[in-house]
């Protein structure tokens, strides 16, 4: 039986968790992290529910190489953990490497599903010698 609240070594499972899925860059792997009527928010775009989060993951993940993502886990509390996000990613029909910096926050039920994402991201465009990800590199929470 789950508990009320999450532990500190529930946090930093689901932390690590969330971001092997983003890894994978399979949406079909970020699916069974989602409650089926989830929400994602992210800047000023919603994603409805688990099938439009999968959905936009996919269209994200279309023209994406070298996709890489690393969370920290800043907080816990209750049902919520907060994380400082950073990705990077070359798109493919262009060349360009971007840079996705801010902070999310997930919000579970009592099963240790995803009800809510929440995120605050700054997009930029950086060269390939400014990378500070690199492939391997898996989510971390140190």
């Amino acid at each position: 039986m789950a508990t009320s609240t999450l532990s500190k070594a529930e946090a930093d499972r689901l932390n690590r968790a969330i971001g092997a899925a983003w890894n994978s860059k399979d949406s079909s792997a970020v699916l069974p992290l989602l409650s089926p009527n989830a929400k994602w928010l992210e800047n000023e775009i919603e994603h409805g529910d688990r099938n439009e989060i999968w959905s936009a993951l996919q269209s994200q993940w279309e023209h994406t190489l070298h996709f890489q993502v690393r969370q920290q886990l800043i907080s816990f509390e209750g049902f919520r953990i907060t994380t400082r996000y950073e990705s990077e990613w070359q798109d493919s029909l262009h060349g360009q490497w971007y840079r996705k910096s801010g902070q999310a926050a997930f919000l579970f039920d009592a099963d240790r599903l995803i009800t809510k994402i929440e995120s605050h991201l700054e997009q930029e465009p950086i060269s390939a010698d400014a990378r500070q990800l690199r492939l391997g590199i898996t989510a971390s929470n140190a």
